[in-house]
């Protein structure tokens, strides 16, 4: 009579154990934080469209009077996710903004994959054969797929997948959040399985007569507080062995202390009473 008890006991608390929600986890990628170093970024300049910024403290992004347009190329070493997902719940770029111009809209997007080989350089604002630049993803051997700064969406880039305004009060932490979980798991999916073409960022507005722009921190900024940070929010995979300790914490819930800790025991009866007893 125990023993059918203890089974059913055993049972019922597994059966509690694998409805329960797998909790969201939180991956955090900013250079200098955890060991982790795999942050590249650079601006494209159209004022110095051969000029290299790979190595350059800040990421201008707008447009000034020179004339000049300013867009920033981004991306992360996401490795550390493969095969850790069933879901990205959200994807969020946070930036360290420390100067702005006017008034605006920063947009984030996906870059192409005919684009994605993107060379960030080391150059601090110079010219650096083989890094990408305004004028060109390989400077001087390869234009960029769509025009120069990778032109207009469509074949350069996509269509915009975060938006945040920005005026003379937008200093400090500066966020583009993705929160929709099936283009933040699309874009999760890409980058690990692609070239990792990264985030093309860029204003809704690019007028050089009417000048807005925002400077943020770059990777090699010097200050790891106001490095450019991703933070991915994602659905683990369920680890294989949590049926496992379900089973072992149901049996020991029910009182079944034993070395071997089992949820069956051969019953030396067949009587179909037992069980309900």
């Amino acid at each position: 009579m125990f023993a059918a008890r203890r089974v059913v006991t055993c049972v019922a608390m597994l059966a509690v154990a694998s409805a329960l929600p797998i909790r969201a986890a939180t991956l955090i990628l900013q250079n200098g934080v955890n060991g982790y170093d795999g942050t590249e970024d650079t601006v494209l300049d159209s004022y110095e469209p051969a000029t290299n910024y790979g190595g350059f403290l800040a990421l201008w992004l707008g447009a000034a009077r020179n004339p000049e347009i300013m867009r920033d190329l981004i991306r992360f070493d996401v490795g550390a996710l493969s095969g850790a997902y069933t879901q990205i719940d959200s994807i969020t770029l946070r930036l360290y903004a420390t100067g702005v111009v006017g008034s605006g809209t920063a947009q984030l997007h996906a870059v192409s994959e005919a684009n994605g080989d993107w060379v960030e350089g080391s150059a601090f604002a110079t010219q650096q054969n083989g890094t990408s630049v305004w004028m060109g993803k390989n400077s001087p051997n390869s234009d960029w797929t769509g025009g120069r700064g990778l032109g207009e969406a469509g074949s350069g880039y996509g269509p915009a997948l975060a938006t945040q305004e920005f005026s003379s009060t937008s200093l400090g932490q500066f966020d583009l959040a993705i929160t929709d979980p099936t283009i933040a798991t699309t874009i999760i999916d890409s980058f690990l399985l692609g070239a990792n073409e990264g985030f093309l960022l860029r204003t809704a507005i690019e007028n050089p007569n009417s000048p807005a722009y925002i400077n943020f921190s770059s990777s090699d900024s010097g200050q790891t507080d106001h490095n450019p940070t991703l933070i991915v929010i994602y659905t683990p995979t369920p680890e294989p062995s949590a049926s496992v300790l379900a089973i072992i914490g149901a049996a020991v819930i029910a009182g079944v202390r034993r070395r071997t800790t089992i949820c069956y025991e051969r019953q030396a009866t067949s009587d179909p009473v037992l069980l309900s007893s």
